[in-house]
Order: structure tokens, then sequence, then C-alpha cells
């Protein structure tokens, strides 16, 4: 009968790091900004938000995509770009055929204001930060 030899061998422990979590910068201007955009003499309620002094605007419905993205001067001044896409118009060939959205404005505080345009047509931007 073979003799069996139990061995033992020291297990070493592995250590986990933690995820590592950037934080972002806080800016005077971060949160969530509700209101409404008015392209095109259409009125669209929207919710916005900046982070880190970005701005992000996306809303998308039945008929409807918009998205504006820009950011913001720690003073409040705000540029932004994206399109306006009216889902049930015919554009051009590619998908990237649609209305150039362009705002300029200002936030303070609780609020912000801006104009500019969708394609050919006057727009105007209006908002207030949503209380934490």
């Amino acid at each position: 009968m073979p003799v069996s030899t139990v061995m033992y061998v020291p297990v070493q422990p592995v250590v986990v790091p933690q995820p590592i979590m950037l934080p972002v910068a806080m800016h005077p201007f971060d949160g969530t900004w509700r209101g409404a955009i008015g392209p095109r003499g259409q009125k669209f309620d929207i919710v916005a938000t900046v982070v880190g002094g970005q701005f992000t605007l996306r809303m998308n419905d039945s008929t409807d995509r918009i998205m504006l993205r820009g950011n913001v001067t720690p003073d409040g001044k705000f540029a932004g770009e994206g399109f306006l896409r009216d889902k049930n118009k015919l554009y051009g060939a590619g998908d990237n055929d649609q209305d150039k959205l362009a705002i300029i404005g200002r936030f303070t505080a609780e609020r912000f204001e801006g104009t500019g345009s969708a394609g050919s047509k006057y727009t105007t931007l209006q908002l207030v930060r949503v209380p934490n």
C-alpha cells in the first residue's frame, strides 16, 4: 500500500485595492437644471445637468430630439452647440443632417438665460436650478 504524504503550503493573502474614484472638482453651477427651450416657435420642457462645469442637455420625445453641450465658466458664461432633429422632417441622405443648435448665455446662482439659433430660427433657453 502506498504511503501518502500530506504537505501544507503557506498561503499568501491577496490585497485588492479599493477602486480609485477621482473626484470631479465642484463647479459653482454644478447640479440639475429644469426649464424650456424654444426653437422654431415650439417650446420643449427639458432637464439639463452641469457636472464639473460641463453642461449637457438631451431631450428625446416622439417627434423631436435635442442635444446641446458646452462649458460653463466659473463666472457663469456659457456657449454650447448641438442639434435639433424633427423626426417627422425629411432630411438629406445622412443621419447627421439636422438643424444645428447654438446657444450662448449666462448662469446666475439659480437661473440661466440664453439665446441662439436652431438652424436659421431664433431660439431661447431658460433654466432654473433644481434644489438638492
